[in-house]
């Protein structure tokens, strides 16, 4: 018996997400393009989220259910499927979103029509029960253009461009998804760009949720921190491919200023983790700094943006050395505590009835 090639895989991963589990898979079900597969894999769910798809893909077997150790991240979930999809393209939803009925067929037919190695629907940030008038539609609307490969990762720099994409599956031959922080797929979606002949639009839905308070997105935490890798990895990618230079240097900028902040905080909130979640965050953010120094990127965003040299002149010192940088950042530090102890005090004095 010769089996029929399937067209599309539809990675799901899932953990925790039985309130809108049934809802997302059934927008799935109801595409009316047929040949895909729909593979989820639960991280361990705590709640009754395998059973719920269990229940499913028993009636339907073009689902596909797996379940493993808890990871604790999406991109371990995909280095996990990757090897397990069949289809010969391949997209992603969370265990929350939803497709438009007709999603799978526009992309395809798009794809056909144009043999673009990318296709992109319309994205609609989606609540629940409130007009769904905010998203990404082609390029300020433009659905017809037609996107180089470099042209789609500097309009998503910005995120102008979304990275819910329909990808042919020969993409993703080789690639490993880096498990060091919770969002490296956004780097991942960038490098996809990157290999991709050409990325095409078509007008269909794919509805974002944005009404999911237990949404990993939604919350900052321990996990939050290794976002910078992320951001390390995505200006590696652009410096390495050639990206403009000015780009690139205001790129890296964004990264020192958000490797400052995150420092800052992470002194703040010393208290709030256990002593070895604080050890593991401290441990990479100071191996961080000793690549950052190490490739001296600082210095390369100061020849090209003369505009912001002040701003730029005042990191170098920062990153010359990591003593000097964690002295600096600590009595910034204590200057914040002291700030903070005062305005108790006045506060105090000032409204002693509401203490």
């Amino acid at each position: 018996m010769i089996t029929k090639p399937i067209d599309i895989s539809i990675f799901m991963p899932v953990f925790n997400g039985r309130r809108y589990l049934e809802e997302s898979i059934k927008s799935v079900l109801n595409q009316t393009f047929k040949n895909f597969e729909l593979v989820c894999v639960d991280d361990s769910s705590t709640d009754d989220s395998f059973k719920i798809i269990k229940e499913i893909a028993d009636k339907d077997a073009r689902i596909r259910l797996y379940q493993k150790p808890n990871g604790g991240t999406v991109p371990k979930s995909w280095n996990f499927v990757l090897p397990k999809l069949n289809g010969r393209n391949i997209t992603y939803m969370s265990q929350d979103d939803l497709m438009s009925e007709d999603n799978l067929e526009k992309m395809l037919q798009r794809q056909i029509e144009t043999d673009a190695d990318c296709v992109l629907p319309d994205m609609v940030f989606y609540s629940e029960g409130k007009p769904n008038n905010l998203g990404r539609f082609g390029v300020n609307g433009n659905r017809v253009l037609i996107l180089s490969n470099k042209e789609a990762v500097l309009l998503s720099l910005k995120w102008r461009i979304h990275g819910f994409a329909l990808w042919k599956s020969k993409l993703f031959e080789n690639e490993k998804f880096p498990e060091d922080s919770f969002d490296s797929d956004e780097y991942m979606v960038r490098k996809l760009f990157l290999k991709s002949n050409k990325i095409a639009f078509c007008k269909s839905t794919f509805y974002y949720r944005q009404d999911n308070e237990q949404a990993i997105t939604k919350s900052f935490g321990f996990k939050n921190y290794f976002s910078i890798l992320r951001d390390y990895k995505i200006n590696r990618l652009l410096l390495e491919n050639n990206f403009d230079a000015v780009i690139v240097a205001s790129k890296v900028l964004e990264m020192y200023i958000f490797y400052i902040k995150l420092y800052r905080f992470h002194l703040h909130r010393k208290g709030i983790y256990s002593e070895i979640a604080y050890k593991e965050i401290h441990s990479m953010l100071g191996t961080l700094f000793i690549k950052l120094n190490k490739e001296k990127l600082i210095s390369f965003a100061k020849q090209k943006l003369n505009a912001q040299q002040l701003k730029i002149n005042s990191m170098r010192v920062l990153f010359y050395n990591y003593t000097i940088f964690k002295i600096i950042l600590f009595n910034i530090y204590f200057v914040d505590m002291i700030k903070n102890k005062v305005k108790k005090i006045k506060n105090v004095i000032l409204n002693p009835y509401n203490q």
